[in-house]
């Protein structure tokens, strides 16, 4: 028996893992691993393969990685309501009169922060709404 605990874990295991920790589903993670069969089978393998104590290791050892990897902290999430609450359409589009003519530009896309912009509208005229200030002024008031 010792053994067996001590085998490393195989490519399909491996994968049941990863695709695991994504849907928390463990049928679903052992049919995408490659587990065949019906579905009875199928989530007998999951149930099983949860039960493994290497598994669980690599299971919980994933789910550190993916928590320790997502860049968005406290600091972010105040730095975007910062952003919406004090945008302005001059970072959307120029405009200005020539002498003669009134005009509207809009900026290069890759000028722009698309984190504020709530929706475009193109058509006969171009609309551009971003998102509430209102709310991300009420967010940082309670912060």
């Amino acid at each position: 028996m010792q053994e067996i605990e001590d085998a490393p874990l195989t490519d399909k295991e491996k994968d049941f893992c990863i695709h695991y920790i994504g849907s928390y589903n463990a049928t679903q993670s052992a049919y995408k691993a490659g587990y065949k069969g019906r579905y009875g089978t199928i989530r007998s393998f999951g149930y099983e393969l949860l039960q493994k104590p290497k598994v669980r290791n690599l299971i919980d050892y994933l789910k550190r990685m993916k928590r320790e990897t997502i860049l968005a902290g406290v600091d972010d999430v105040i730095d975007l309501h910062m952003r919406i609450a004090f945008s302005d359409m001059s970072g959307f589009m120029q405009w200005g009169n020539d002498g003669e003519h009134n005009a509207a530009y809009l900026m290069p896309s890759e000028m722009v922060d698309g984190n504020l912009i709530k929706s475009i509208s193109v058509g006969k005229t171009t609309k551009i709404e971003l998102e509430d200030r209102q709310k991300s002024l009420d967010f940082l008031e309670r912060y």
